[in-house]
């Protein structure tokens, strides 16, 4: 996985392989879970996103009607290297 910073190249740019571990979910419940278990520092290295869908989990609103390519609300992924 290439995270690439286009406004300084390189400068915030990482290379990661060796998928270690994902969190995919609706909501923030799976990453306070895993966040709060305790671990070195370095293992806290989590890249993904968090969907704008999250909002439901924030406030309450209307329903939506489910994102129409399956995207979770939030993919997080820690590497390796």
């Amino acid at each position: 996985v290439l995270l690439y910073s286009g406004a300084a190249p390189g400068r915030f740019s990482f290379l990661a392989h060796q998928l270690k571990e994902k969190i995919e979910s609706v909501d923030l419940a799976a990453i306070h879970q895993r966040l709060s278990q305790p671990s070195p520092s370095l293992e806290q290295r989590w890249f993904g996103y968090l969907g704008y869908d999250l909002k439901h989990s924030l406030e309450k609103l209307l329903p939506q009607p489910p994102h129409r390519f399956g995207f979770p609300s939030v993919l997080m992924m820690r590497f390796e290297h």
